[in-house]
């Protein structure tokens, strides 16, 4: 890659990571005004693998409490969680 082309690809790497915080910023201060419909929530995990990791670790980095929110994780069985999201509960 000769030199100019290194350069422009900096750039451009450069104002697409400016545009991305702009943005989360923006996005972030207009979603600290919304009201939760509700402030309990008790989400069901049907294991602790790869596809729970997020959710661990907005709770333990306190993004929900940070929200106003108050959750609590509760692992369960697959056919309980599933059955959970049927009736509404989970």
């Amino acid at each position: 890659m000769k030199h100019y082309q290194l350069r422009t690809a900096k750039l451009i790497v450069g104002i697409a990571l400016s545009a991305f915080f702009i943005l989360q910023t923006r996005a972030g201060a207009q979603l600290s005004s919304i009201k939760p419909e509700k402030t309990q929530l008790q989400v069901g995990t049907a294991g602790s693998g790869t596809t729970s990791l997020p959710l661990f670790v907005a709770f333990e980095g306190g993004y929900f409490a940070k929200r106003g929110l108050n959750v609590s994780i509760g692992q369960v069985g697959a056919t309980v969680a599933v059955q959970g999201v049927i009736s509404g509960n989970h």
